[in-house]
């Protein structure tokens, strides 16, 4: 690419930084998108990793575990949580644990639209000083809502974390990324899709890493095939 380079924060990933020019844009917010058992929060988790082990105050925001599973979760893949959280490099947030603590934030499924948790909430519940964010995953709260008006919360959303310099790592499942029609894809800077399918040759399941958008950035055409180990995920070479 020619012109200003941007700044970079590592993905945690060291191919997926070479492929990145150094990682995701710096103040940017990038979607990662998948089925069931391609990585998704394994993603996640190696972004959050790399960014409190390179001094950077972190906030994983969770719609679905507690915070110990989002820990027992990434020590089996090597990757140790709680010594950050301890030292407060690290918050892993809950949606049931705000709803605890705060009236104004609740998941009740009867409740109306005005009084439920929405994305435009979420930068107002990103702790002060913490500058890197992964939101692990918007799916459950987009599946009913029309897509105008979840492409304006959407928009707001990223706008308002690139406003607070926030790099972000967004997560949705394919099953509400496609009843939505893909929609926080033309919000967000940059996207990756996480893929699973049967290879006809061999008839074994193999997994593919699609970065299909990442503006400022000359990514060499893909898909670029990935193994999920005991160490995380690891890009094969080859495509």
């Amino acid at each position: 690419m020619n012109g200003k380079r941007l700044d970079r924060v590592s993905t945690g990933i060291k191919k997926i930084d070479e492929i990145l020019e150094g990682g995701y844009p710096a103040g940017r917010s990038v979607l990662i998108s998948g089925s069931a058992g391609t990585g998704k929060t394994i993603m996640g988790m190696h972004f959050a990793n790399a960014s409190v082990k390179q001094g950077i105050k972190t906030v994983y925001i969770t719609t679905e575990e507690k915070p110990s599973d989002i820990v027992i979760q990434a020590s089996l893949i090597g990757i140790e949580l709680q010594k950050y959280i301890d030292n407060e490099m690290l918050q892993v947030l809950t949606i049931k644990e705000l709803i605890d603590t705060s009236p104004q934030f609740f998941m009740d499924p009867h409740a109306t639209p005005s009084t439920r948790l929405t994305l435009r909430d979420i930068p107002e519940i990103i702790p002060e000083n913490y500058m890197n964010v992964v939101i692990d995953n918007i799916g459950i709260m987009t599946l009913d809502m029309e897509l105008k008006k979840l492409r304006i919360q959407i928009d707001y959303l990223v706008e308002k974390l690139h406003d607070m310099n926030k790099t972000s790592v967004i997560i949705c499942d394919d099953i509400a990324n496609d009843i939505t029609k893909k929609v926080a894809s033309y919000s967000v800077y940059g996207g990756m899709q996480l893929v699973r399918k049967i290879n006809p040759y061999s008839g074994l399941m193999e997994r593919y890493l699609d970065i299909y958008k990442m503006r400022g950035t000359g990514v060499p055409e893909g898909p670029y095939k990935y193994i999920i180990t005991g160490n995380g995920i690891q890009l094969l070479e080859g495509r």
